[in-house]
């Protein structure tokens, strides 16, 4: 069963996702980051502007199956067919389809009102599926 993890009061998700992607990198994760379009765009630019030594190797989904393959974070705006990660970092505030293909599920939330609203849906969903959220209240 996938094991789900809100991280609640993030003061900006995709800072907070870098973070989270640097410790999961250096444990040997693969993952895949589901954000919108715009989204998506900021989590690149943010991968290449990290600490200067700490460069996460990362594509955007789509790219071709020989780059895909080979690294070990996409970020991306659709959930591919068949994932090669275990692991999933939902900056999104809808209900991710095909959930259940990852190991474990990374629920980033703001302190944005609506942002967190979405969550709490997205928290009852998994509850009724059966699921046992875990949450983490992000300290600044």
């Amino acid at each position: 069963m996938t094991d789900i993890a809100f991280h609640f009061n993030a003061p900006d998700k995709v800072e907070y996702a870098c973070r989270l992607l640097r410790k999961a990198y250096a444990k040997g994760s693969s993952l895949f980051v589901l954000a919108d379009p715009v989204v998506v765009q900021q989590v690149e630019a943010a991968m290449w502007t990290l600490a200067p030594g700490s460069f996460i190797p990362h594509c955007v989904a789509g790219a071709p199956a020989y780059v895909t393959t080979r690294t070990p974070i996409q970020i991306g705006s659709d959930l591919p067919v068949q994932a090669h990660s275990a692991l999933l970092v939902n900056l999104q505030r809808e209900w991710v389809e095909g959930w259940q293909q990852f190991e474990k599920i990374f629920e980033i939330v703001t302190l944005d009102d609506l942002d967190r609203q979405a969550a709490r849906d997205r928290l009852r969903r998994y509850r009724a599926q059966g699921v046992v959220p875990v949450w983490h209240e992000v300290k600044p």
